[in-house]
């Protein structure tokens, strides 16, 4: 009787976490600079969304999130994000991962107010690693399973740092 008792809070909180709500304009288009600090509650709340829910769940919201996160990155003076040459070669195995890192990056300056750029780089890569361990979707990639390792290792950071010189 316990198992199942445990199976079943487990399921209802995986799917209080994927069910989160968040609010963005009725036109993300005409987002602009002075609304960011408003969405700002919400836009975490969809980057979380984002990072819970499996791609093939809810394909509609997710492009519509992935528009507000985008359009609200492109409006928000707080966060600012480069998108470097290794990401590439990641964002190959599965277009969805480029919300994903710019979520992370982004959490890491909403949450913990890190600009650093190396910091910002490795939140959005561990985002995306932590994002494909979850089996949501993303297809099975050499790449990213030799990032998961470098991750494992504690050589993950190291291996970022010579992409950013590069």
């Amino acid at each position: 009787m316990l198992k199942y008792l445990l199976i079943y809070f487990c399921f209802a909180f995986s799917s209080t976490v994927i069910a989160q709500e968040f609010n963005m304009p009725a036109d993300i288009t005409k987002l602009s600079a002075e609304d960011c600090e408003k969405y700002k509650p919400d836009i975490i709340n969809c980057i979380k969304w984002l990072q819970n829910s499996p791609e093939s769940l809810y394909k509609d919201k997710r492009h519509v999130s992935d528009a507000f996160l985008l359009n609200w990155l492109s409006h928000t003076k707080e966060v600012t994000i480069e998108i470097q040459e290794y990401l590439g070669p990641i964002m190959d195995v599965d277009p969805e991962l480029i919300s994903i890192f710019m979520g992370g990056w982004a959490l890491n300056v909403l949450e913990k107010k890190d600009n650093d750029k190396i910091n910002g780089n490795y939140a959005g890569l561990k985002s995306v690693l932590d994002y494909y361990k979850s089996d949501k979707g993303v297809p099975k990639s050499d790449l990213l399973d030799q990032l998961v390792k470098k991750e494992e290792s504690g050589k993950l950071k190291d291996w970022l740092q010579k992409q950013l010189k590069d």
